[in-house]
This record gives structure tokens, C-alpha cells and sequence, in this order.
């Protein structure tokens, strides 16, 4: 082949190399749209049809657009995105394979198309056959020129169910075809060693039986057991999500497999997984969602690459938006993160798509500054971290205009900076999120919002520190970095042996860790208090309410909270402005804790007893908030208090990598940078340096503007 792809380290992440040279990752999308000019990257991603024939060929609009591209520019590179759907008539012949939805949606003829159940081995086994063929020929056809094949099934290719919510938040059940009972059948065997003790113990169902256990209902799903919680002792939802996760799973793993043989491993692989940090952005959706694979797929070898798009609330003038995607998992495991990079601009205003009023009320930028901005802010967080990036003209024209693709332009050029620079953000704060929990908690926002979606977006930016955010099984592993702020978000569901892994290596780490809710709350053993102390080291109790979670603090002599209040003006956190009933207002149940030998610093509101509390454990420091999320002044000292470096005094959105910084902010005026030792500080857009062999930098912000900048000590030409 004249061309060969792989992942390799480069500039500490895993980073596309093709011909044994490191290649920038920023690509423009083509779907036959006259955008395409020379102020985009040299590397194009392409769109197979959305149903492919079952014959591993080539169609006939696939080979027009590569043609189309090479006319244009004989040495592009290319990327291919297919849909690996059911043709006509396999879904014909296959009825029971098909995705199944209650009577009453089908009878109503909500759900416009059928779509192959992603349990059907059928269905699996079709397009596995198919990407071996598919993918040697493309590898074939174009010399190795297409360096990276992905792929995606579900709504949006994204491998979302079919019945997500929609714009208007109907909530269309799934999945109840026969092939998913099946496979839920089969995945029950495997689960409990084919015990049927065990199965009616899990469930806390004497009926229970692996031969007609069935795919939980709209009730069974939207029940829990103890307020925001389910206990672990009735497993049976569950089980159902975790068992649809991993057909999901299985099918990633089998077409990634197929691709990657069919090209000897010389293409990067790439599909949609693992963005379950957004589960809770719809009271529904997350428990429909089946990106919640991430810890068996990015261990399995097959998926070089994981594609999502940013998370959609924050991306307005001064937000912040974060991955879907935990990328220190990522990198960890040496696999890289492929931006869906659809970033509204000005030129999409007024724009009729489907949709594209969601994203004006999330917020759209209403001028070309404004645009420039986001354009650099999101952008630049995929250079900065090392990412792949594509940009997607969604709505279409979110591109047409001539200064828009000049911003695109000189983006790329600094991308091909960056590569040859040290990326990747710097963890001095790891935030860990477990994608378990998630199936075991309240098929509600109001818990899981404010802990994995809007502090994501509104705080862990804002404070002035570095961060990178994890999955939480990535603690355990050896190369996990020595980060001295833990933020372990969703702990709940974890057994003694956990609680006593995660216990040994925090000892004599030095560490700060913050807990929140009720860590170790769902035991296997039922909801369990004793599991919160063991592993926090704090006493607790609940209280049989639903209320408002916020704390106020009470204690300002602290180094947490010095600064943050007073008794007569207290700072208070956890909930939305002014304690709101906003989706992450009220939930139940609420926790306080209740031991002498903690240092409290705030009360609950609702219950006046302890909801923040430090002390001192064998070697580390443990600080437990029962409110869900921290606000930025608290963590920024906490930070402080855990000897984390501080780069920036305001609440600017900060990006830090060992070579790179993103600036972004809203509110003309100075800002100033300190770093930790004295170095330069040079502007990558327009060349400037702003300080030489100094540890402050003081950088001018516009009204609306993002800096993206090189610091140390040898800049780059």
C-alpha cells in the first residue's frame, strides 16, 4: 500500500501516525457541498450512504465523493464515516430482528423507520461479513489513502437507541424485540453461572428464571426503590442496561475486529463510545443510552479511536463545554478521541434544519467575533488535548462564509504546530466517574445532572487548575497519574474488595479526596451506610425526605472555605442560583454526616446538620460534601488546599497543557497567567509574544475572545 495508518505515542498521546510520520488530525467533513475550498486541512472525512447494499461494495455515491475530493486535491487523505444499518431486505426477511417498541408507539406511527435490534446476532454477523469485505476494498481501491474508517449504528450513527427521546422529549421504550429478549436471556446465564439461586437473590424475585425473564417495562423502569436510588438487591433494570451496553459492546468489538483484519492493521479504527459523562442531560435518555461501554471497549484492542462530539450545554459566548468522552481514560489506555466538531457560528442563524432550535436556545454565536471565539475556544481544546477533530457542517452553511473559513485555516496551521509540541492536559485535579452507578440510580436528571454534567461544564473549568477526568475502574491501574486532587463523583455502587483496593492506594498517597452524595451506598449487600465509612472514612446518616441538597458553609477558618463568607453573608453551594428547583434541585434521599472526630465546615440547609466535613486519614485527607456539586470558589481553595498549582485568579474557562494554554472569557479587559516557574508566553494565532523568562503573563482579553497560547521555553517557529 502506498499509505499506512497507526497510533502511536507522540508529544505524550496517542497520536496518527501515516508513513511512520505524525499527522495532524483536523479534517473537514464532505457531503458533496460547495464549502470545500483551499483554506481547509488537506484531510477529508467522507459519508458512505446511510444504507449500505450487503455486498462489501463500494457505492456508487461513496466513489463520487472520494473522486470529488482527489479532483480537488490528488494528495488528501481521507476518512470515511459508514452506517451500518439493516437493508430492505434483510429487515423484510428478519422481522423479529428488528428493534422492538411498545404497541401503542408502533400503532401510533411515532417511530417513523424499523432498525435491526443491536442484540440480533443476525444483524451482527451480516455486517461483520461486510466490513470485511467493505473495508479491504476501500484499503484496496485508494492505495491505503482512506486512513481511518469509522463507523456508527443508532440515532445520529452515534449508537444511541432508536427510541430516544426526541425534540419534543417523547420517550419512545425499547428494546422489546425478540432478539433482545435473547440476548438478555443468554447474557443472564453468563452473568449468574446459570444459578438460578443466584438470578432470585439478585432480583429479590422467587420467580425469577433464566427461560422467561424478560426485558423491563416503562414502569419497572421508571420505578426506584429508595427515593433517587435503586437498591442492588432487585438488579433486574439494571441488568437489562448493563446487558444492553454490552450487546452494544459486542458489536463495536466485531466490526472494529472485521475492519482492522480486512486492512492488516494498517487503517485507524474508530466508532462513537463511551460518552456517558453527559447521561443525565435528559431525565430519560441516560438510561436508554448505550455509550456506556467504555471500560470493556477501550480495553479490547479493536477501537483505535472513540468519536463524540462536545457536550452541548456550555457552548455559548463564555462556556465551557467538556467531552462526552472521560479523555484521561483515553489516554491512559493509548487510544484517541475523535471531536464531532459541530460548533454553531453566526452563519447558521435562521437556519430551518430539524433541530437547530435547540441549539439557538443552548446558545449560537450572534456575530463573527463571537464565532472566532467558540470556533478557537472548542477547537483548540481538541489540539490542546490531542485529539482528532472533524469539523461537521451541521446545520448546512454553518461554514459559508469566507472569514469562517479563514478561522478553520489558520486552526489547522496551528495544529500543525502543536503536534511536534508535549499535549494532553495536565491532571494536577483527576475528577473519576463510574459508568456503572448510572444504571443503578433514578431514571431522572435531578441526581446525576449536577454530578456529572454541570459541574463538568460550569466549575472544573472555572477554577483556575489543570484537569483531566477519568473513568473510575482507571484508578486501580498502575499508570494512573499522581495527581493530588481526587473529585470521585459517583461512587455509590461499589463492593468491599473496591472499597478496600481503592482504600490501600490512597494510604500515604498525599492525596486530597473529595466524595460526594453518599459514596458506597449501594453495596451488593443492600444500601449500607458501614460501606460510606470504610471507604471515606466518615460516618453518615440519611433522612427519608426529598429536599433541596444545598450547603451553606459555617466554618470560614479553614483553609477550604477562608475567604468564601461570613456567618452573616455565607457561601453556599450544591444547588442551582438561589437554590432553584432546577433539575439539580431536589432529590431524596439527603445525607449528613454524623462524627466527632470531622472538622465540619458547612451545614445542609434543609437539615441543619453536618454536609461538608474534612479529616485527616493514614496518609491522605478525605472531604465529604453530601451537597452534588462544588461551586468555583470552594474547589479553587480546595485546590489550593491540596497543593495544586493556580494559574488564573478569575472564573475565565482554562485549558493547561505542559506546552499550551486556552484562554477563553467573556468581559473585556487584562488577565493575568502565573506559572509555576518563569518562562514565554507567545500568542500561536497571530505571533506575538507576551512575556519572556517570567512566571506572570499578563494577556488582554476582548469582549468575547479565546487565547490560545505557547508557554515555555522554546517556542515554536
Amino acid at each position: 500500500m502506498k499509505y499506512h495508518a497507526d497510533l502511536r505515542p507522540y508529544g505524550g498521546v496517542p497520536t496518527i501516525f501515516v508513513n511512520d510520520t505524525p499527522v495532524h488530525s483536523l479534517m473537514i467533513m464532505h457531503e458533496g457541498r460547495p464549502f470545500l475550498t483551499s483554506a481547509f486541512p488537506g484531510m477529508y472525512l467522507v459519508h458512505q450512504p446511510p444504507v449500505m447494499n450487503d455486498d462489501g461494495g463500494i457505492s456508487p455515491q461513496l466513489r463520487e465523493r472520494i473522486d470529488w475530493v482527489l479532483e480537488k486535491e490528488p494528495d488528501a487523505l481521507l476518512a470515511l464515516y459508514t452506517f451500518p444499518w439493516a437493508p430492505a431486505e434483510w429487515a423484510a426477511a428478519h422481522p423479529e430482528e428488528l428493534q422492538g417498541f411498545e404497541p401503542e408507539v408502533e400503532a401510533a406511527g411515532l417511530v417513523e423507520h424499523r432498525f435491526p435490534s443491536f442484540a440480533s446476532a443476525n444483524w451482527r454477523n451480516l455486517f461483520k461479513a461486510y466490513y470485511e469485505k467493505f473495508a479491504r476494498l476501500v484499503h484496496e481501491t485508494y492505495d491505503g489513502r482512506v486512513i481511518l474508517q469509522n463507523f456508527g449504528s443508532g440515532s445520529c450513527g452515534e449508537w444511541n437507541p432508536w427510541g430516544a427521546p426526541d425534540m419534543a422529549g417523547r420517550w419512545f421504550l425499547e428494546d422489546l424485540s425478540s432478539a433482545m429478549h435473547d440476548h438478555f436471556r443468554r447474557w443472564l446465564r453468563r452473568r449468574y453461572h446459570d444459578d438460578r439461586d443466584a438470578l432470585r437473590y439478585a432480583w429479590s424475585d422467587p420467580r425469577a428464571d433464566f427461560d422467561t425473564a424478560a426485558v423491563p417495562g416503562r414502569e419497572e423502569r421508571l420505578q426506584t426503590d429508595w427515593f433517587t436510588f435503586r437498591d442492588t438487591r432487585k438488579r433486574k433494570v439494571a441488568d437489562y442496561y448493563e446487558a444492553y451496553a454490552d450487546a452494544i459492546a459486542e458489536c463495536i468489538i466485531a466490526f472494529g475486529t472485521a475492519i482492522k483484519r480486512a486492512t492488516d492493521n494498517e487503517v485507524i479504527v474508530s466508532s462513537h463510545c463511551g460518552g456517558f459523562l453527559d447521561n443525565g442531560f435528559h431525565a430519560f435518555f441516560y438510561h436508554q443510552t448505550v455509550v456506556n461501554s467504555l471500560r470493556r471497549v477501550v480495553r479490547a484492542g479493536a477501537i483505535d479511536c472513540f468519536a463524540g462530539p462536545l457536550s452541548y450545554i456550555g457552548r455559548k459566548p463564555g462556556g465551557s463545554p467538556s467531552p462526552m468522552i472521560p479523555g484521561g481514560s483515553l489516554r491512559l489506555h493509548g487510544k484517541l478521541r475523535l471531536q464531532d466538531q459541530d460548533t454553531r457560528t453566526c452563519a447558521s442563524l435562521g437556519s430551518t434544519v430539524a433541530g437547530n432550535e435547540v441549539f439557538s436556545f443552548l446558545g449560537v454565536p450572534a456575530t463573527l467575533a463571537e464565532s472566532e471565539a467558540v470556533l478557537k475556544r472548542d477547537a483548540g481544546r481538541a489540539i490542546l488535548s490531542g485529539s482528532a477533530l472533524w469539523w461537521h457542517d451541521l446545520p448546512k452553511g454553518n461554514y459559508d462564509d469566507p472569514a469562517i473559513e479563514r478561522i478553520v485555516s489558520r486552526l489547522t496551521d496551528i495544529a500543525r504546530v502543536a503536534i511536534h509540541l508535549e499535549r494532553g492536559l495536565i491532571p494536577d485535579m483527576a475528577v473519576l466517574a463510574d459508568e456503572r452507578a448510572v444504571f443503578h440510580q433514578q431514571c431522572a436528571n435531578r441526581l446525576l445532572y449536577p454530578l456529572l454534567y454541570a459541574q463538568r461544564v460550569e466549575t472544573f473549568c472555572h477554577a483556575g487548575i489543570s484537569w483531566e477526568i477519568f473513568e473510575q475502574g482507571d484508578f486501580l491501574e498502575p499508570d494512573f497519574p499522581d495527581s493530588r486532587l481526587l473529585l470521585m463523583l459517583n461512587p455509590f455502587l461499589l463492593s468491599r474488595k473496591e472499597i478496600a483496593a481503592i482504600r490501600a492506594k490512597l494510604a500515604g498517597s498525599g492525596r486530597t479526596v473529595v466524595w460526594f452524595v453518599a459514596p458506597g451506598i449501594q453495596s451488593p449487600r443492600g444500601f449500607d451506610l458501614d460501606a460510606v465509612r470504610e471507604l471515606t472514612g466518615f460516618h453518615a446518616r440519611a433522612v427519608e425526605v426529598e429536599a433541596n441538597p444545598r450547603v451553606s458553609l459555617t466554618n470560614y477558618e479553614h483553609p477550604i472555605t477562608k475567604g468564601l463568607g461570613s456567618l452573616q453573608a455565607p457561601h453556599s453551594f450544591g444547588a442551582g442560583f438561589l437554590g432553584t428547583d432546577e433539575r439539580e434541585s431536589i432529590y431524596g434521599p439527603l445525607f449528613y454526616i454524623d462524627d466527632a472526630d470531622a472538622e465540619v465546615l458547612g451545614m445542609s440547609d434543609a437539615l441543619y446538620k453536618p454536609g461538608l466535613a474534612v479529616k485527616k486519614m493514614d496518609g491522605w485527607t478525605s472531604v465529604y460534601s453530601t451537597a452534588p456539586r462544588l461551586s468555583r470558589p470552594l474547589l479553587r481553595n480546595l485546590a489550593r488546599f491540596a497543593g495544586l498549582h493556580n494559574y488564573l485568579d478569575t472564573e475565565d474557562m482554562l485549558i493547561v497543557t505542559p506546552k499550551l494554554l486556552l484562554l477563553h472569557g467573556i468581559g473585556a479587559g487584562p488577565r493575568t497567567l502565573r506559572f509555576p516557574t518563569p518562562r514565554d508566553v507567545v500568542d500561536l494565532w497571530t505571533g506575538d509574544v507576551l512575556s519572556r523568562a517570567s512566571t506572570d503573563c499578563r494577556v488582554e482579553l476582548a469582549k468575547v475572545d479565546t487565547r490560545l497560547l505557547f508557554h515555555g521555553d522554546k517556542p515554536p517557529n
